[in-house]
């Protein structure tokens, strides 16, 4: 494959969660599901901007999953391209959301979520619950998945996220475009590359050639 026709994707962890901070303090699950960025994650979203002006400024196509911390990232990081450049839209994907074995990795109802963030494309998510729960909750709405993840738990079979592995870089070998963004979450990304880069500091940043499978980081 040419170097023209090479895809470039930028892996960009969200800036710190509430979750992340209460866990840091307490080493324990703080029950925050669907975990917002604390100040200073919001900060450090903000603050990719620049890097944003700098390398990205060109992007092809944004996408984010559908937990809030990277969907708020996304908004903030990409909010001047966004705005100057309004053909670009923000494409929402479950792909590459986080491995679920904690409160947070859960997320939010695409009906409540979608409303949150109406100028995002949620197209290509089709489940209420569009993350991994048992089939029970799949099935059954009616049942809180956050209570019963705090009584019975469950964790994400990790043969499930070797699919997801695969889905996420065949989504991705399939768009048009040659460079994107994608925004997303640390254990997701440190697991995609069989746990041979470090773990992705909040609001990182990772130049990957998905062709060569050549990256580095650019902050």
């Amino acid at each position: 494959m040419d170097g023209a026709t090479q895809k470039t994707v930028y892996l960009i962890r969200h800036g710190q969660s509430t979750f992340n901070l209460a866990y840091k303090v307490e080493n324990k699950d703080p029950w925050l599901f669907d975990a917002r960025l604390t100040s200073l994650g919001e900060t450090q979203a903000d603050g990719l901007r620049n890097l944003v002006a700098e390398k990205l400024h060109d992007i092809e196509l944004i996408v984010s999953s559908p937990l809030t911390r990277a969907m708020d990232t996304t908004n903030r990081a990409f909010r001047e391209v966004l705005l100057k450049r309004k053909e670009l839209k923000v494409r929402v994907i479950k792909h590459h959301s986080e491995y679920v074995c904690t409160s947070d990795d859960n997320g939010r109802h695409l009906s409540e979520v979608s409303k949150e963030f109406p100028h995002f494309d949620f197209t290509e998510v089709t489940e209420e619950r569009w993350w991994y729960v048992p089939d029970q909750l799949k099935k059954d709405l009616s049942i809180d998945y956050q209570e019963y993840f705090k009584t019975k738990g469950y964790r994400e079979p990790y043969e499930d996220l070797k699919q997801r592995f695969i889905d996420f870089k065949e989504w991705l070998l399939s768009q048009k475009e040659s460079k994107i963004a994608v925004v997303g979450h640390s254990d997701f990304f440190y697991h995609l590359f069989k746990e041979k880069l470090p773990v992705f500091a909040n609001c990182q940043v990772l130049e990957w050639n998905i062709d060569t499978d050549e990256s580095k980081f650019l902050n």
